[in-house]
């Protein structure tokens, strides 16, 4: 018999337009194009101020190209008020994730994932502000975050989540300038077909119908489900305000994407933001699901083996996924983002990079110039481009590289 193994299982979404055209206008320009190449050195920093001006190239000079260094080098920029200095080299530059407490954020977790072909815990994050650690996928099961902030509807909403017919849940934020508080959250756990009436406000949102994975039909040009497996959940709803009514698509994973008809937009603005958060305890395999709630002790939803529970968390516990894979909830915060920080992975040149301070008008500012990939920012005399890149071929020769205003290769 095959041994299972922990991988996670890749989810497609639909293809979004992503525009990059200045990193591509940068990259594709005679004066910035460069040959792919080894990564290995000379290496130089192509500084450039404004669209027209000629990029200037510095030389990145290292002892020893596999240990990280202190270069505290400044760069000379003529003429101009920016001040750029290069603090350091790392051959192998990687990105650590972290968990930092902040107020008004979403809610996070850490669990470990423990397991016979595991040689080691994995460790992973979830995030209710990050898509992709939302919900965490995997061969074991899924494990996933939920964070509920309507302390009105709150136990109503524990006992929905048993419930295996759920959508999700549907959270509408009523902006009231007249009010103290200014805007009021209102959080339901939805199924198909239900008519909600808002407490206070008189308004009705109606569910009238929902995708799994939402796409347009060519032909017909009607919404259709590509499959049943929810990659772009999407439900489709009416809300009445008074005399006023509108349809509208709201997508889980594009929450600020809408379509439908939208009489009376701006009111809308003014008054209801609706948001879909999608969860299903529908499939076959072990699904669980972290409950954060401010004042609240953080429960769990789990379906494993067809039963359906909600409990508080238990420190240490170990909950089982599928096959002989359990995890363990090590930590939860209310209110936290995740961040990232750089660090030097190892003494091998895998992925080299360099850390620079820039200086304009007073602000200051680190960035990390990864091997080739441009770094841009707009400024008061124009965007500022940087590049770390190996130094060009000229000939079948590496170019030297010149301290200002020499045309790149």
């Amino acid at each position: 018999m095959m041994k299972k193994t922990f991988t996670d299982k890749k989810l497609l979404s639909l293809t979004t337009l992503v525009f990059m055209a200045s990193c591509i206008a940068v990259m594709t320009s005679p004066a910035m194009s460069f040959k792919s190449m080894s990564k290995k050195g000379p290496w130089e920093l192509l500084v450039q101020l404004g669209e027209k001006g000629n990029p200037l190239r510095f030389p990145v000079e290292v002892s020893q190209d596999d240990k990280p260094l202190d270069l505290h080098k400044n760069i000379p920029i003529f003429g101009s008020t920016a001040k750029i200095k290069i603090q350091q080299y790392l051959p192998d530059l990687r990105w650590e994730t972290y968990v930092e407490e902040q107020k008004n954020s979403g809610a996070a977790a850490r669990v470990s994932i423990t397991g016979s072909s595991l040689p080691q815990p994995f460790s992973m994050l979830l995030s209710t502000e990050d898509l992709k650690r939302k919900t965490r996928e995997l061969q074991a099961g899924k494990i996933g975050l939920l964070k509920l902030v309507d302390p009105v509807h709150y136990q109503e909403n524990i006992k929905l989540l048993s419930n295996t017919d759920i959508l999700g849940m549907l959270t509408v934020r009523i902006n009231n300038p007249t009010t103290k508080d200014k805007t009021s959250v209102q959080e339901f756990i939805i199924s198909p077909n239900q008519k909600i009436t808002l407490p206070g406000n008189g308004s009705h949102i109606t569910i009238l119908d929902y995708v799994p994975h939402f796409t347009i039909d060519i032909k017909s040009k009607k919404v259709t489900s590509a499959s049943d497996e929810p990659i772009n959940p999407a439900i489709k709803v009416k809300i009445q305000e008074g005399d006023k009514s509108r349809e509208k698509w709201i997508f889980a994973n594009y929450p600020d994407l809408m379509m439908g008809n939208h009489p009376g937009n701006n009111a809308e603005k003014n008054t209801l933001q609706v948001n879909f958060d999608h969860f299903s305890l529908k499939k076959d395999h072990s699904t669980y699901y972290l409950i954060i709630s401010p004042g609240q002790t953080p429960a769990l939803l789990s379906k494993v083996e067809k039963k359906i529970k909600v409990e508080a968390i238990k420190k240490d516990e170990k909950y089982p996924l599928d096959g002989d894979f359990v995890f363990t909830i090590d930590q939860t915060y209310e209110s936290a983002a995740l961040m990232k920080k750089w660090t030097n992975g190892s003494e091998k040149m895998n992925n080299p990079a360099l850390i620079v301070q820039y200086t304009i008008g007073g602000a200051q500012e680190e960035v990390v110039l990864e091997l080739g990939k441009p770094f841009h920012k707009k400024t008061d005399q124009g965007t500022m481009i940087l590049m770390y890149r190996k130094v060009a071929e000229e000939n079948g020769k590496s170019a030297k590289p010149a301290m200002g205003g020499k045309k790149m290769p």
